[in-house]
């Protein structure tokens, strides 16, 4: 059975069945028998003391970029531009009101990257759904940002819970956060009803080494993205011959040390290796790749921004790993994969909200501009566009 007619049949079950369905999916697929889907955070959560200072930074830092995001957005109302004499537009960020946020098992970094830009947005009501049991660093880390309660529900019918508001599952406007391919697929049904962040694929990242990049940089770069899954993708840019063949001697070997090469053994596969002759002309085939991730791990490799079109995140130079942009750098990790960078940004403020615009005319100026008005609506047939203007 695909997985197309599996996620088509959890959701038959979720409409159907309600909260009873809800709770026996649970069952059935997670293993936990529960009575409600509803989870008081506690605030007595003990984590190690050293993690827990490390996600105090990362909510710091991803605080700070996203609010300097936010002050950005909400100047928007103060910039009144007068199009012509006596009328003024502006516009008017706001947050989206209801939103759903989904947060796959051990992943805390994903409770910062939606959890914080949601709430500095203002949205109103935040909901939160996860597999069973989650674990004590996701609760610590809820209990961090103020989140007193979520909603332990798993896979695909979270997603059709938050969709349809389903049971005890409040409804959703727009739907956030990663997950498996049955996620992403249920995501992808649900999108012509409500909103979802963006479309999702395998994660992905392009290095461009030139010929004093580190072997090893290069590799666990490389790595650090093979081993999210067995569809990861990557590709290594160099300038150089012998880097190119070092790494492709190493990175088997080095990536045969690693808990999960069960994973890499399958996403090398996915591995695209080749030589470039210089820097720009590395950056002109990743622009048509549109990577998630780009590293430019090369001499002074912020002077080849202008040159960067499309990519959801970029690190520069030999001291930025992907890894810290994951977890905290500021910046967001929720990014677009499968080439989607050519049109979607990654995950910010600006995505749980929207603007509105406002537009005000004196009497004036729509004596002064009606006729014009007219012109356009009667060319189009539209007869009471062309009558409104009149205001006797």
């Amino acid at each position: 059975m695909t997985i197309e007619k599996i996620v088509q049949n959890i959701q038959n079950l979720c409409k159907n069945g309600g909260q009873d369905a809800l709770l026996s999916l649970t069952k059935d697929l997670d293993g936990v028998a529960l009575n409600s889907l509803a989870l008081n955070v506690p605030n007595n959560i003990q984590i190690d003391e050293k993690l827990a200072h490390a996600i105090q930074i990362a909510k710091e830092n991803i605080y700070k970029f996203h609010k300097a995001e936010y002050n950005k957005l909400a100047d928007f109302q103060n910039d009144k531009i007068e199009t012509s004499t006596g009328i003024t537009c502006f516009k008017k960020f706001t947050p989206i009101e209801n939103v759903g946020l989904y947060v796959p098992n051990k992943l805390l970094s994903s409770v910062l990257m939606n959890v914080i830009p949601a709430q500095i947005a203002g949205c109103k009501n935040i909901t939160i759904c996860t597999p069973p049991n989650p674990s004590n660093e996701i609760l610590w880390t809820l209990n961090l940002l103020g989140i007193d309660k979520i909603y332990t529900i798993g896979g695909a019918q979270a997603i059709f819970a938050m969709a349809y508001q389903i049971g005890e599952i409040p409804k959703a406007d727009k739907i956030f956060g990663p997950g498996n391919e049955f996620v992403d697929m249920a995501k992808r049904m649900v999108s012509n009803e409500v909103a979802i962040d963006m479309p999702a694929g395998p994660s992905e990242v392009l290095v461009i080494a030139d010929d004093n990049a580190s072997l090893n940089a290069i590799i666990f770069d490389l790595l650090a993205q093979l081993e999210h899954g067995k569809e990861s993708r990557a590709w290594l840019l160099s300038t150089s011959l012998n880097t190119i063949s070092l790494v492709k001697s190493t990175i088997q070997n080095i990536a045969k040390t690693s808990p999960r090469y069960s994973v890499l053994e399958k996403s090398l596969d996915n591995l695209v290796i080749e030589k470039v002759e210089n820097v720009p002309d590395a950056i002109a085939k990743s622009n048509k790749i549109a990577p998630e991730h780009l590293i430019l791990n090369v001499e002074n490799a912020d002077k080849f921004t202008p040159l960067i079109q499309n990519a959801g995140s970029v690190f520069l130079g030999k001291y930025t790993p992907e890894s810290l942009g994951d977890y905290l750098s500021g910046t967001n990790h929720v990014l677009p994969t499968s080439g989607f960078a050519k049109s979607f940004s990654g995950l910010s403020v600006l995505s749980f909200g929207k603007f509105i615009t406002f537009q005000m005319a004196t009497e004036n100026a729509l004596k002064n501009i009606a006729d014009s008005v007219k012109l356009m609506a009667n060319a189009e047939t539209l007869d009471f566009h062309a009558r409104s203007v009149i205001r006797d």
